[in-house]
């Protein structure tokens, strides 16, 4: 029940431990252990916070497209520096990042922070005491934003420095090579080799135009992408959706070449709105004596064809008859994407998100075109198309 007092004068401007001299009632005298702390002052943190935020510099890489994991994914390289290494220290090097639909509206700066990060806004925790860090951000299919980030201290004060936003998505920054042997573009160029960007095709209307270069003494057959016959047609427009080389072949100049319908379908994974989806590309080539009356692309699952036991089992293994339940529709569930187009040469893009719940769930698929001759009509198909999203992997 003392009351106690410093003895004396006792003044300090550094933290920590001091035995001090005390004097109490009744000529009571001591000592003490006191632990001495320096109140924050609000002007001295600004100042010291401000320093630090001068200090400091922290960059956001120029985005590159990558697949990872088969997903689409928009990759940077998160960079901060200080001037002062001896004095300022960086502790964490990471990225703030949003990805936009429909439903969203742009988000501000002050939300793309790190005490914002909530389920709509996501935090990468990135790296202790790295001053550099590289992340790829999963794409929607409707734009990234995203901020890079560093924590620096000075060994007293902390502070957040952010790059600015960075806008983007995959398929504007995506690079697509084309190549042409025997011939060149035309659209969007005259050249036998071109690099473009995904940006750059929708504002061309994503197609390209190729025309053969004839050598004298031969005879225009029939182009090859990748290795796959693709058109009869000397003049081919085609839509880019990969890295491709675009062969013309010849053959002697009274070699009958046999004009054919060329039917194509491909597909590959990708990224829809967030969710895992098989992107399907159906391309034509129909010979000019035929009318083309309409062009699309069948596909169903195991259950939409009859088989209920297990998605996961591909049925072209086994002795169900995919083929005639897919092409006759047999029971009456399989779904036909319809063209919007009719034309000789054609592309058409179909993306199925079904395959989202279960990534092991097969899907079949054929692309076809009906067409018309003297008065008859046909239906060619391409190949079938059997596969689950992770078969891609």
């Amino acid at each position: 029940d003392t009351d106690y007092e410093i003895a004396g004068t006792f003044a300090t401007d550094t933290e920590g431990e001091y035995t001090v001299q005390v004097a109490g009632i009744g000529n009571y005298t001591g000592i003490a252990l006191c632990d001495w702390s320096v109140a924050e002052d609000a002007e001295a943190r600004a100042t010291a916070v401000a320093a630090i935020n001068d200090a400091v510099t922290v960059t956001i890489s120029e985005p590159v497209a990558k697949i990872q994991a088969g997903k689409t994914r928009v990759c940077v390289d998160v960079t901060g520096s200080v001037s002062d290494a001896d004095k300022y220290t960086i502790t964490r090097t990471g990225l703030v990042y949003f990805n936009f639909n429909e439903q969203n509206n742009e988000p501000t700066e002050e939300q793309l922070t790190l005490g914002n990060v909530d389920g709509t806004i996501f935090l990468d925790a990135g790296m202790n005491n790295s001053s550099t860090y590289e992340y790829g951000m999963p794409d929607s299919g409707k734009g990234i934003y995203a901020r890079g980030y560093v924590v620096v201290n000075d060994g007293k004060y902390e502070t957040v420095k952010y790059t600015d936003v960075l806008n983007t998505m995959y398929s504007d920054i995506v690079e697509y090579t084309i190549n042409v042997v025997g011939g060149k573009l035309v659209s969007p160029e005259e050249t036998d080799s071109l690099t473009i960007t995904g940006k750059e095709l929708k504002e061309i209307g994503e197609s390209v135009t190729v025309v053969a270069e004839v050598p004298e003494g031969k005879k225009f057959s029939h182009w090859m992408a990748n290795g796959i016959e693709v058109s009869t047609s000397a003049r081919y427009s085609f839509i880019v959706i990969k890295n491709v080389t675009v062969e013309a072949v010849f053959v002697d100049a009274d070699t009958d070449v046999d004009i054919k319908a060329v039917l194509n379908l491909d597909v590959e994974q990708t990224n829809y709105n967030g969710k895992n989806a098989l992107h399907y590309i159906f391309a034509h080539s129909v010979p000019n004596d035929y009318t083309v009356k309409q062009a699309g692309i069948l596909y169903a699952t195991n259950k939409l064809l009859g088989y209920t036991d297990d998605a996961t089992v591909n049925l072209t293994t086994t002795d169900f008859d995919v083929e005639t339940a897919l092409k006759e529709n047999t029971t009456g569930k399989v779904k036909n994407y319809v063209a919007d187009y009719v034309a000789q040469d054609g592309m058409t893009e179909l993306t199925y998100a079904g395959v989202n719940s279960n990534l092991d769930a097969y899907v079949y698929a054929y692309g076809y075109v009906v067409v018309e001759k003297d008065g008859t009509e046909n239906t060619v198909y391409s190949d079938l198309i059997a596969t689950s999203f992770n078969a891609l992997s």
